[in-house]
């Protein structure tokens, strides 16, 4: 995400670890935290495998809105790995050294795959709304959303391809964090945009579908503020650098902190599907083997519509 300019090896055209680092200083507060970084990634992708087993395996969960979970399960997936494959790809092929242009492309793939996580998990609830307020003047919508989902992935391919066409071009300065500037933008529109939902579904008189319609905000408002100190903390950054600030090293060093937070956004969230939603409820407890008597788990070979028609 952020991305040390500081020269930090023999020629200039070439990019070691140290800068995405932040320096050569603490040593061992990021061996420790790096440390960390990979047990709790660990334990997120174990989460986010479960969440896309149990979406495609129970076809009560195989619904239009629960499609969007099942991207950004993917998605949050490769914004985990996508940092750690760049760098062991420049230790085993290119012995910890990548020109600086392709550096600057590749780095910033982990800023892609953020943003589409914020994407998805942003159309969860406006998918829901739609489903709710206006499901009858959206009918193309509903079969068609695939299209749409295809057009974001599109879209983020095409910004790729603009980011690194800037990496690439003559530039006496290389701008690492372009991509996070777009990264900014979209949560900033989305948390808008769901916020107004919310507002809108407050002020109306409660029943069944505006209930659920307010747990699916609850749980997409709960992983957006998990994604708020990493967006917050990264601009800062970026703005300390830009202005040549003293001390963005020893701001840098304790990165770590929003991005622990951020990767706990996968915790929180199958958490809040576990607590509020019971068909995930039922799900995760048979995948995890907590029989229990209290539960009918045949409902999970059942649609939603089935069980109403019943």
């Amino acid at each position: 995400m952020f991305v040390n300019k500081t020269d930090m090896s023999e020629d200039p055209d070439y990019v070691s670890h140290g800068h995405h680092d932040h320096g050569a200083s603490w040593q061992n507060l990021r061996t420790a935290t790096t440390a960390i970084s990979i047990i709790i990634s660990f334990l997120a992708l174990l989460f986010d495998i479960i969440l896309i087993f149990v979406t495609k395996r129970y076809k009560a969960l195989k619904i239009r809105n629960n499609q969007y979970l099942f991207h950004y399960a993917c998605c949050n997936i490769l914004f985990l790995c996508s940092n750690s494959i760049v760098h062991l790809v420049m230790d085993v092929f290119f012995e910890g050294f990548l020109p600086k242009e392709w550096y600057c492309s590749l780095v910033q793939l982990e800023n892609y795959f953020l943003n589409l996580c914020i994407v998805f998990i942003g159309m969860y609830a406006i998918d829901e709304y739609i489903r709710v307020t206006c499901e009858k003047n959206f009918r193309s919508y509903n079969s068609g959303f695939r299209y749409f989902i295809f057009s974001v992935y599109a879209l983020h391919i095409i910004l790729m391809m603009i980011v690194s066409s800037v990496c690439f071009s003559h530039m006496e300065t290389v701008r690492f964090d372009i991509s996070f500037i777009i990264v900014t933008i979209t949560y900033v529109v989305f948390l808008v945009f769901v916020l107004k939902i919310k507002y809108t579904v407050a002020r109306r008189l409660y029943d069944t579908q505006t209930q659920l319609l307010s747990t699916v905000l609850e749980i997409t408002l709960i992983v957006y503020l998990f994604y708020l100190p990493v967006v917050v903390y990264y601009n800062l950054l970026n703005i300390f650098d830009v202005t040549d600030m003293e001390g963005t090293e020893i701001w840098a060093d304790f990165a770590f902190i929003p991005e622990y937070i951020a990767y706990c956004a996968t915790f929180i969230l199958v958490y809040k599907l576990y607590k509020l939603n019971k068909f995930f409820k039922l799900a995760f407890c048979k995948v995890m083997c907590q029989s229990r008597k209290d539960m009918d788990y045949s409902r999970l070979d059942t649609t939603p519509e089935e069980l109403c028609n019943k």
